[in-house]
């Protein structure tokens, strides 16, 4: 074993860097800068609230800008503590008050005749000297036995480190044991935002005159209720039934409060047993059916299978009744169609997680109205799904037929249990080409039909039904890839072309079929004849540039993203008519060319994020007056939505990637990219919304995870 020494590194020794005014002046530092002249705790949290603008909690345990910042005798006895060595035979007592005697000393030499800063300066000379501390570095390698500390705080030991171990931490002194979780976080936050009360409700006392002359204010009962949870002068116990105490009063006055209703459960589950908390949720929904949150919160609490299973179908009953007051007022709603889309899927990962393959795919079979169900209470959902939503519906029975469990892509990988669906892409089978599937051709086949027969009955227009199925479509192209079925499968994008030739998106799958077929000559067949249906359209457009890098024609490439805007105005120059319709500055000397009647350059829709990457095209082709990295930067930071500035952060990324291997200096190229990757990263937040739900997020790191392997795939070569 390696025995356990004392830390040592360089790092100790950094703010004895500010005795160098070779340093010093390098940096443009003063002696009395916070970089190195503070005394900040490494054992103590920053409170974010004084980060952020003020914290008016005089009892806060974190670290404030006042807490670490040095007065001018502090900075004085700070620079004299270097002459303190490590080897001295000293207390630290005794070494303080020496310390202290010296700076009295020191300041009354030279006090009124110059300023701090040449007070400082003339300090560090003398510690200098003293030390012997040989220039133009001068930094004192040995350890000081003195220091500026921060005054101790009267707050519990528990407050100094936040562990979630130990409990939701009281900011004014006590410990809630029992929270865990995301009960606890919840709980802490709302616990935090106690310091932004004003002052007329910054006492119970001055909450309860309130809520008694407002009943209903809702949210001034929440507050009353938090302030007793977190009273400085009683047990957590104590506050916690007092707290309860003020919710159920609340409830008195307003039953249909949901807000009320979901404090009070999560601050009852506390203290109650399983059976309580079982019945208090029943009487919550008697009140409040339609409370969508507590219905969930209602799942969450329950751990059985039968349990689950029971409070899905109750749910499913309530949202698909005539009369319920959730779709009272449009049966084919966005949210309401959502909410049984999300449900059923719930029921089905319940079956899944318990092993029940069989029971999940019935299930999901039964709402679709094409088994018998085993239960007769399943209700059959269809008529309450947008075609969106029972499109998805379609691909995940076929996709737990296949693959025996639900997309993952839809639900957080972080949570291993039955849960709420996150997001609502779609996506493509993960067959491999050649490799077959797991059930029988045929079988699936029938699905996909049954499945596009049912999504198409709502609609008349076939450019409206190929457009809404294109998922489906998408994935039957790949399961005729999976048997190599390539004619059949170039089959199918000829017939829907015929009824919509501009369907970008079956272009591109018959261009990619010819070129995995070996024959890209063909491919740029259908590329040039899908730009004369399409009208030149600019993803297409910006594709079949990319394809002709690939194959190695740079000059003809050129020509395909100049000719992109041309669909807006004939004639123009093709780099002034994209900084026309992309908002960008114009050269005085010219002349606007007038675009098309019913052109409008702030409602591009789809087509604005590739007539960007177009624009940054042409200029990496050719020698324009606007380098290409000042196109991406100008890209990056337009007005565009979450995956069309990840499709240009992307395209950056592997710009510059190619520019830093082809440069000279690859030290600077390496630099230069990882700062790219840096700003790309931080650009993004990881909180991501719920569908229909903007107060519920999760953390999405799937764009993360595609520019890290990126960049660490790049230095792989260096190593």
């Amino acid at each position: 074993p390696v025995p356990l020494t004392p830390y040592d590194s360089t790092l100790l020794y950094f703010k004895s860097y500010r005795l160098s005014p070779y340093f010093r002046t390098r940096s443009n530092l003063l002696l009395s800068s916070p970089s190195y002249s503070n005394k900040i705790s490494p054992k103590v949290l920053f409170c974010k609230y004084d980060i952020q603008g003020v914290c008016n909690d005089v009892d806060c345990a974190y670290q404030h800008l006042t807490d670490y910042m040095l007065t001018e005798t502090e900075t004085l006895e700070d620079l004299a503590s270097y002459l303190s060595e490590e080897k001295a035979k000293k207390t630290r007592e005794e070494l303080e008050k020496k310390v202290a005697t010296l700076v009295g000393f020191f300041k009354s030499q030279y006090e009124g005749k110059v300023s701090s800063e040449q007070l400082y300066v003339l300090l560090a000379n003398n510690v200098k000297n003293t030390r012997k501390l040989v220039p133009p570095y001068a930094i004192s390698l040995s350890r000081r036995l003195v220091r500026p500390r921060q005054g101790k705080k009267n707050v519990p030991a528990e407050e100094d480190v936040p562990d979630k171990a130990r409990g939701v931490l009281n900011i004014k002194g006590g410990v809630i044991a029992g929270h865990s979780g995301l009960a606890a976080h919840k709980a802490n936050e709302e616990c935090q935002e106690i310091r932004y009360f004003s002052e007329a409700y910054n006492c119970v006392e001055a909450l309860a005159t309130a809520v008694k002359d407002t009943p209903n204010d809702v949210e001034l009962w929440i507050k009353l209720a938090q302030l007793r949870l977190n009273q400085k002068q009683k047990a957590g116990k104590a506050n916690l039934m007092q707290a309860l105490d003020t919710l159920s009063r609340g409830l008195e006055a307003n039953a249909n409060s949901e807000k009320l209703w979901l404090e009070y459960l999560q601050l009852y589950s506390l203290q109650s047993t399983r059976e309580d908390q079982q019945e208090l949720f029943e009487q919550a929904l008697e009140f409040v059916p339609d409370a969508y949150s507590i219905w969930w919160q209602y799942l969450r609490f329950s751990t059985t299978y039968q349990s689950k299973r029971s409070v899905c179908y109750r749910l499913l009953a309530f949202l698909t009744t005539e009369d319920s007051s959730i779709n009272s007022k449009d049966t084919h709603s966005d949210t309401l169609s959502h909410r049984v889309l999300e449900t059923v899927l719930y029921l089905a990962q319940v079956e899944l997680h318990s092993g029940r393959l069989k029971e999940g795919i019935n299930t999901l079979k039964c709402v679709l109205g094409k088994g018998t169900p085993d239960d007769h209470d399943t209700p059959v959902v269809v008529t309450r799904l947008t075609p969106s939503d029972l499109l998805m519906m379609w691909l995940a029975y076929i996709h737990v037929f296949e693959f025996h469990h639900l997309p993952q892509l839809w639900f957080d990988p972080n949570d291993g249990q039955p849960s709420r669906m996150v997001n609502k892409e779609v996506f493509v089978f993960p067959w491999k080409v050649g490799k077959g599937t797991s059930s029988p051709s045929e079988k699936l086949l029938a699905m996909f039909h049954d499945a596009l027969k049912a999504c198409t009955v709502r609609n008349k227009l076939a450019p409206e039904k190929i457009s809404l199925c294109l998922p489906l479509y998408s994935n039957l192209i790949a399961l005729e890839r999976a048997y190599e079925r390539n004619h059949s499968a170039k089959g199918i994008c000829r017939r829907l072309l015929q009824g919509a030739s501009s369907q970008v998106e079956l272009w591109l799958y018959l261009a990619a079929l010819e070129e995995a077929t070996g024959t890209p000559q063909n491919a740029i067949k259908v590329f040039e004849e899908g730009l004369k249906k399409t009208g030149f359209n600019a993803r297409l457009s910006y594709c079949v540039a990319r394809f002709h890098l690939e194959q190695g024609s740079s000059p003809a490439s050129s020509a395909t993203p100049e000719s992109a805007p041309s669909v807006y105005h004939a004639g123009a120059d093709p780099v002034i008519l994209y900084r026309k319709l992309l908002s960008q500055p114009l050269p005085y000397d010219c002349k606007p060319p007038p675009l098309k009647p019913g052109v409008d350059v702030h409602d591009l829709g789809e087509e604005e994020v590739y007539l960007w990457l177009g624009y940054c095209l042409c200029h990496e082709l050719e020698n324009k007056d606007i380098t290409p990295s000042a196109c991406y930067e100008t890209a990056v930071h337009s007005t565009l939505d979450r995956q069309q500035s990840q499709a240009i952060w992307l395209e950056y990324l592997f710009y510059t990637r190619d520019r830093a291997g082809q440069g000279v200096s690859t030290a600077g190229g390496l630099r230069a990219l990882g700062d790219l990757v840096n700003r790309c990263l931080v650009s993004f937040s990881t909180s991501i919304a719920f569908p229909h739900s903007a107060s519920n997020v999760w953390q999405d790191f799937r764009f993360h995870n595609k520019v890290n392997p990126f960049y660490h795939g790049y230095l792989g070569r260096f190593l």
